[in-house]
């Protein structure tokens, strides 16, 4: 599910990763000596070197008593997350974008090279449809709103207050604008000089700056993602709400105050209105427990019991879907589509989704190539289909989805998605930079192959199915995995 130290890992050993954020190494290695120290058993404790930089990982190598430890770092694990200091947190998103490629581009693109692609429209289709079947989207073609559709993309943007205004003054000084230059995608997000996308103040712990001088392409993140959902569906109202910083991780309980704030709206005054919320990230747990493959523990156990850590949070994503009329289903009018995560790199085992993707009646979204094999970033998007068998029954305990998965395109490390983009310069690894004349970049992840897929839920939406009938047409009238995964190989041209 998540970065996994298995590798450094004696035979038959445990692991606790933890955020030193939240506690030191001191105190987490006093921890587990007191626990186990009390119940006499024999142990080593030993630091150990963690794939992920931001976490450190100690690992705890006991002489028999495999079952009774695992149960209390299991106990030790639950009480340090559920402690009322520790907020689970939402990472800033890990690659970068570029002019021509993505993840970092390890070379850039001349001036003329950007120029040249500033002319180039930018559409979306899906190839071999036929004009009879329901996902045949002719993109130029307006159509008399048949509902009102709500899309919001829970996302980074860099402006405490006045954003609306401060993309507006972004996006017309781009220098090809006015000089015939400026791409005809960006034109489409400015009418009249007003920036058609939405971004919400919000009330982060944000430092007020220039963006013109901001060298963070996170904080494009949440732009590039809503201008994908709104070149599909250009009739969708598309919100930007701020839930991660620039600079910085955010705090998932932020975002379920924001849910939680879309949820009455839309039994108010967002009432007659499709609602979706799209969630291009996923939360992660200061403290998780690790072990390698033994006859005392199995894998998929483990990474079950790492989902278990989100329990509460997952009774409020559970709250958001429901319907306020009848808890026992889900509302047919609103939906969450989340990205699984771009794990895979990281990893030696197939990651599975991450929250709030793995939660039950949430649409996950993992991400393929073109020849629809999964990208070499891409978490599943969901649950393999034996673990699901062999443990359902604690799965369904814990409202932890099995067939919720979608997979769309993505991007690649060589092709990625178009979108929009407005800072003044790409900065590259070498040090060097190149002018944004276009407002466009090219990015890939799995945040934006769920766009894509909000896009065209939100489309279908647009043309009287609600939120539930346009989930169930994805699921019934793609192609699909050979496990039965639908696949919306939707590409831009």
């Amino acid at each position: 599910m998540t970065d996994n130290p298995f590798d450094n890992l004696p035979d038959d050993s445990f692991a606790i990763r933890f955020d030193p954020n939240y506690l030191s190494q001191e105190q987490v290695t006093t921890n587990i000596k007191n626990v186990l120290t009390t119940n006499r058993i024999t142990h080593k404790l030993v630091p150990i070197a963690s794939p992920n930089s931001r976490f450190e990982v100690i690992s705890v190598d006991v002489e028999g008593e495999k079952s009774q430890t695992l149960g209390l770092l299991q106990n030790l694990v639950k009480s340090s997350v559920l402690s009322s200091t520790i907020d689970s947190v939402i990472p800033q998103p890990g690659s970068s974008p570029g002019p021509s490629t993505t993840g970092g581009p390890s070379s850039q693109v001349s001036s003329q090279a950007i120029e040249a692609a500033c002319g180039e429209e930018i559409s979306f289709e899906l190839p071999r449809v036929e004009k009879s079947n329901p996902f045949f989207h002719d993109q130029n073609k307006k159509v008399a709103n048949q509902n009102t559709v709500n899309v919001f993309v829970l996302d980074v943007s860099p402006y405490v207050n006045n954003a609306q205004t401060k993309f507006e003054f972004q996006v017309g000084g781009l220098s090809g604008i006015g000089s015939g230059k400026v791409h005809p995608f960006v034109s489409n997000f400015v009418r009249n000089g007003k920036f058609e996308l939405g971004i919400v103040a919000d009330a982060l712990d944000q430092v007020e700056g220039e963006f013109v001088e901001n060298r963070e392409p996170m904080a494009n993140h949440g732009i590039f993602t809503a201008s994908i959902i709104k070149t599909i569906a250009p009739e969708a109202n598309v919100t930007i709400i701020p839930i991660i910083p620039v600079t910085k991780d955010g705090k998932l309980s932020k975002m379920l105050d924001i849910l939680e704030g879309i949820r009455r709206d839309s039994e108010s005054i967002l009432r007659s209105s499709q609602i979706l919320v799209n969630i291009s990230a996923y939360a992660e747990s200061p403290f998780m427990l690790f072990s390698k493959d033994s006859d005392s523990f199995d894998n998929n156990k483990n990474k079950i019991f790492n989902m278990e850590i989100f329990k509460d949070q997952i009774t409020s994503i559970r709250e958001f879907l429901l319907s306020s009329e009848n808890k026992e289903m889900i509302d047919p009018n609103r939906r969450i589509i989340a990205a699984a995560g771009n794990d895979r790199e990281r990893t030696s085992t197939q990651p599975w989704p991450r929250f709030p993707a793995f939660v039950k009646d949430v649409i996950s979204v993992g991400s393929i190539r073109s020849d629809t094999m999964l990208t070499d970033y891409s978490n599943l998007a969901q649950i393999p289909n034996e673990a699901a068998v062999e443990h359902k029954q604690i799965l369904d305990q814990l409202e932890i989805a099995t067939k919720n998965g979608i997979y769309a395109y993505g991007g690649t490390a060589n092709e990625g998605l178009k979108g929009l983009y407005v800072n003044d310069d790409f900065y590259f690894p070498n040090g060097t930079k190149e002018s944004n004349l276009c407002g466009v970049a090219k990015w890939s992840g799995t945040s934006f192959a769920t766009a894509v897929v909000t896009g065209y839920m939100a489309w279908l939406c647009l043309r009287g199915f609600n939120a539930a009938d346009a989930e169930r047409m994805l699921r019934e009238n793609l192609p699909t995995t050979d496990d039965g995964i639908p696949i919306l190989m939707a590409k831009q041209s």
